[in-house]
Order: C-alpha cells, then sequence, then structure tokens
C-alpha cells in the first residue's frame, strides 16, 4: 500500500522504470521458471529467433510487466499527461444508447489504461475483473478502477446477471478475452481446437443473448512508458450461428493476430500452452448458464 501511494508521486518515467527494474531483478534472481516459460513459448510462437533476440525478447516482456505494476498508481496521471492516445471511439459514441457493445479487451500494453481512456473519451463501461488474492491489494486495485470510471462485475451470477442487465439496457460490457488460469493459457487458442469454457464463451454468449455488437481493444507500449489504445472496429458475430465452439475460433481469429503482434508486451507469455486446456474458467462454467 505504501510503495503503491509513493509510485503515484514520481515522475512517471521514473516510477515505470522501477517498476520493471523491480520485476527484472526478483525475477531474475527468484523466479527462473517465468524466463524459461517465456523462451518455451517463443520458440512456438517465433523460431526464427536467434537465442540472443529471445534472450532480448524476454528481458523486454519481464520489463514490460514490470512497468505495468508500478504505472497502476499512475493510470489517470499518465492519461492527464498527453502519453496515451485513443482510436476508435467515435464508433462507439455513434452507437451510445442505440446498441448493445460488448467488448473484449486484450492484456497487452499496458491494459488498465481501457478505463481512463474510455472515460476521457465520453464512454461508459462495466467491466467483468478477478479480484487479487489479499486484503490490501484487493483495495488497491477496486479503489483505482472505480477511480477512472469502471464500474466493476464480479466474476459469478450477480456479476453476469448485471451485466445481461446492462447488455439489454443499450450499455457497454467488457471482459477480458486472453486469459491464462492456473498458470496455463486458456486463450487465444495458437492453434488448439476452440473450447467452452472460456472467456470468449463468456463473450460470445452475451453478445447472443443481447444482439450485441463487438470491438477489440487492446494497447500498444510505445516504449518506454507512452501508449496507444486501439478500439477496433464494432462487428456482429456470424448470421450463421453454428454454435458456440464456432463463435469462440471466430473471436479468436480476431483477438490472435493481435496477440502474436506485441508478444514482449503479452502478460500471459510464459504461460503453459495445453494442447488440450482443462475447463478451468468459472465464469462460463456456473454462472451464466443460470442467468436469465
Amino acid at each position: 500500500m505504501s510503495l503503491h501511494r509513493l509510485l503515484g508521486h514520481l515522475p512517471i518515467g521514473f516510477a515505470s522504470a522501477i517498476g520493471g527494474w523491480i520485476v527484472r531483478t526478483n525475477v531474475r534472481w527468484n523466479r527462473p521458471e517465468i524466463i524459461q516459460g517465456a523462451r518455451r513459448n517463443l520458440r512456438r510462437h517465433r523460431p526464427d529467433l536467434t537465442q540472443a533476440a529471445c534472450d532480448r525478447f524476454v528481458w523486454r516482456f519481464l520489463d514490460s510487466v514490470g512497468r505495468l505494476m508500478a504505472e497502476f498508481a499512475l493510470l489517470e496521471r499518465i492519461s492527464d499527461e498527453g502519453r496515451l492516445s485513443l482510436s476508435g471511439a467515435q464508433a462507439l459514441l455513434d452507437r451510445r444508447g442505440e446498441e448493445a457493445v460488448m467488448a473484449i479487451v486484450l492484456h497487452t500494453g499496458n491494459w488498465e489504461l481501457f478505463g481512463p481512456a474510455l472515460r476521457k473519451a465520453g464512454v461508459r463501461v462495466a467491466s467483468f475483473y478477478e479480484p487479487p488474492e489479499g486484503r490490501a491489494a484487493r483495495r488497491i486495485a477496486e479503489e483505482t478502477r472505480r477511480a477512472v470510471g469502471l464500474e466493476l462485475l464480479s466474476p459469478d451470477r450477480s456479476g453476469v446477471t448485471r451485466a445481461l442487465s446492462l447488455l439489454r439496457d443499450k450499455q457497454m460490457v467488457a471482459i477480458f478475452g486472453d486469459e491464462a488460469r492456473q498458470g496455463r493459457t486458456m486463450a487465444p487458442l495458437f492453434g488448439r481446437p476452440p473450447q467452452k469454457h472460456c472467456n470468449l464463451a463468456i463473450a460470445a454468449k452475451l453478445a447472443r443473448r443481447t444482439n450485441a455488437c463487438i470491438v477489440i481493444i487492446h494497447s500498444e507500449r510505445k516504449w518506454p512508458c507512452r501508449f496507444d489504445m486501439r478500439i477496433s472496429e464494432p462487428f456482429h458475430l456470424s448470421g450463421a450461428n453454428e454454435g458456440l465452439l464456432s463463435d469462440v475460433a471466430e473471436l479468436n481469429a480476431h483477438i490472435e493476430p493481435i496477440v502474436l503482434s506485441l508478444l514482449d508486451q503479452w502478460y500471459y507469455l510464459d504461460d503453459m500452452i495445453d494442447d488440450e486446456p482443462e475447463a478451468l474458467n468459472d465464469i462460463g462454467q456456473k454462472t451464466l448458464e443460470s442467468a436469465h
């Protein structure tokens, strides 16, 4: 808590650099498995990289993760001080009150900036979130996200019910489409078959039930501490409606190329990519099926 407050008062670039240094140092000496996991996945995604290039890639990844953690105390300042650009918001404003919007956000760059970016553009959004462990961490996360304009939706029946209500009211709801559970990557699929127990399935179900259009939102870090936040053109799921697995594959086709283009800024680079991911997602498994 005290470190979070201290970082919030430091110059943005300095505070961000401190975060990068802390994570790089800690992982190097205490969490080598993260480096090993990132290297393993880079060999899968980028077999063209030399060993030296792979190592540079991994250190950029660790630096980005550390900077992200420090920047959590600086979100409003980053937005207010001209370090954040936003493209694609006009399409959302044009649909305000006319059409529900299901936003799929990606864990690239500094994704936490999507709240202040949308608020500054005049777009209201409610977002599912995973509460962090620990009372202090949870308090910081919730207070910070609410301060930048997000309505927080819990990953349970009440959160899903609220999301359906908002979408039926022609509002905007966000969910993170790329995810890892218990150290295993659920999405993107990376060549694996689509499965029903992931956030992409939740997004598809919510969109189908409310006829919502869909947008993809991602952030790109312009090193070291400037960001482009991009909102895709709105689209609807294919009218063929061939089933949930087909919808998941369609959404994956939208998010996977973005993640692959920003691997050194992707939070889940080090997580295991199982060929048959297990059904680990509680939102899709237990709540949407029973919410009406």
